[in-house]
């Protein structure tokens, strides 16, 4: 047979410890077994035959083999590092990164470059935002930046494939897990219909549902609460500035029936506050229970969690941004209509499966939403170190409501990339929005930027922690 007539195909699947690869690879037709190389700047460091059986490809496709050095991230990605198939009488081929392998390695690369210190490559960021697989990292690092480096990145995401080569391992495997499974650390529960909570950490939000909402402690805790919030309500209604307070409920709040077991939600603070607020008519006009906006949404068949992850799904952001709109006095400015989908990684699923990163797809909204707020500009973003002490502006001289609002809260909101997070909804819908990762309210910062709104946001189970103000 002529090297034309012979044809090479495969893919590197896994790369174990950074330095056991396995993958598989091919040729057609004979299927006759392939040598896989491994080549660093173009020199062997290890071979291997294919040999291990595939019951996926139907043959003995499969290969293993351990590099003799560990492999760098910044190596495959720049394609220093290969893997090179080869059968007499064939071409040799190179053997491309399936998704997985392909991310993780950007994960790691862009890993290295902040602990080196570098941080200013928000372009590269951009671009790793659009890969399958990579948008939770990248939302827990939007302030990475590496100057140095952001020309060959550019490149690199330029070529990279969008989908798993064909052929490549990209499926989900179905294992059997009972309701009632608990991580390692304790801090995720799997619930009924895959649905994963979190529970444990230091705000146990499980064991506050246990607590008696009349017990002293409890009350004082709700008393606090209600004194910042009133104290809140106060500063803004001096400086005739409108007031929320948005309290979020927890997954297992409004979906209880997906626990294993019946459980008193939500917690006991959550309730002693509700009747302390209920009965403070000047408070009661000021917070936002999402609880009711949430429930009503499962009640008529929709999930507003994601299955894998912590925060809301995008329709279910949507339908909550409205509800706060109407407690502003503002009538919805979109038709939405959500008829894409993309990928992300849940923040519980790696709590859940011992780091394994689970994907899950969240709805988008269709491309003519996206090309009417378009002028919507992100104008600054300073991360000056812990997430928790982000800001975020954004402008648009054409939005549909001519008002500036600043928020004070936490990832509910979040740094408006994805359409689950409420920012997403805010920065595109008035004319100045500002979102400052804090649990406090701030008051000069409301002096220096002078907002018609102000909105301070917590979740259930933060609420343990009362604000200093």
């Amino acid at each position: 047979m002529t090297a034309e007539a012979l044809d090479i195909s495969g893919a590197v699947e896994t790369v174990m410890f950074g330095t056991r690869v396995l993958g598989w690879a091919r040729c057609q037709p004979g299927d006759q077994p392939v040598q896989v190389e491994l080549l660093l700047d173009g020199e062997p460091q290890a071979a291997a035959w294919t040999s291990i059986p595939r019951q996926d490809l139907g043959g003995d496709f499969g290969f293993a083999l351990t590099s003799p050095r560990p492999l760098q991230p910044s190596d495959w990605l720049l394609g220093r590092t290969v893997l090179r198939g080869q059968v007499e009488g064939a071409a040799p081929r190179v053997l491309p990164l399936a998704a997985g392998v392909r991310d993780m390695a950007l994960q790691g690369w862009t890993t290295q470059l902040l602990a080196l210190g570098e941080r200013d490559f928000g372009a590269m960021m951009q671009g790793l935002a659009t890969h399958p697989g990579f948008a939770r990292w990248v939302m827990h690092h939007p302030e990475a930046r590496a100057m140095p480096e952001r020309a060959r990145v550019a490149a690199v995401l330029a070529g990279l494939p969008g989908t798993p080569p064909a052929g490549a391992l990209a499926e989900v495997g179905w294992v059997l897990a009972p309701v009632g499974y608990q991580s390692v650390d304790g801090t995720a529960l799997l619930g009924r219909g895959g649905q994963v909570f979190a529970v444990g950490g230091p705000n146990r939000p499980l064991d506050e549902s246990l607590r008696d909402p009349a017990s002293p402690d409890v009350q004082r805790s709700a008393t606090a609460w209600r004194e910042v919030v009133a104290g809140r309500v106060r500063h803004c209604a001096e400086r005739g500035i409108g007031f929320l307070q948005v309290l979020i409920p927890e997954k297992q709040s409004v979906l209880p029936e997906y626990l294993p077991v019946p459980w008193p939600v939500p917690i006991a603070l959550w309730r002693a506050l509700e009747q302390q607020v209920a009965a403070a008519p000047e408070l009661a006009a000021a917070v936002v229970d999402a609880l009711p906006v949430l429930r009503g949404l499962a009640e008529q068949g929709e999930v507003p969690f994601m299955t894998l992850d912590s925060h809301l799904t995008s329709p279910a952001a949507l339908r909550l941004f409205e509800a706060l709109l109407a407690r502003m006095g503002l009538a919805p400015p979109f038709t939405v209509a959500f008829d894409r989908q993309e990928v992300m990684l849940g923040d519980l699923a790696l709590r859940m499966f011992g780091g394994v990163e689970l994907p899950e797809s969240y709805l988008v909204p269709d491309a003519a939403f996206e090309a009417a707020v378009a002028t919507t500009e992100l104008v600054l973003r300073e991360i000056p170190g812990p997430m928790f002490k982000a800001r975020h502006i954004w402008r648009n001289p054409a939005a549909p409501l001519d008002a500036k609002v600043v928020c004070f809260g936490n990832s509910f909101f979040g740094d408006g990339s994805r359409p689950q997070k409420l920012s997403y909804w805010f920065a595109r819908a008035f004319r100045e929005f500002h979102f400052c990762w804090s649990p406090d309210f701030e008051p000069d910062y409301v002096a220096e930027h002078k907002p018609d709104w102000v909105l301070c946001q917590t979740i259930e189970r933060f609420m343990t922690q009362v604000p200093t103000r």
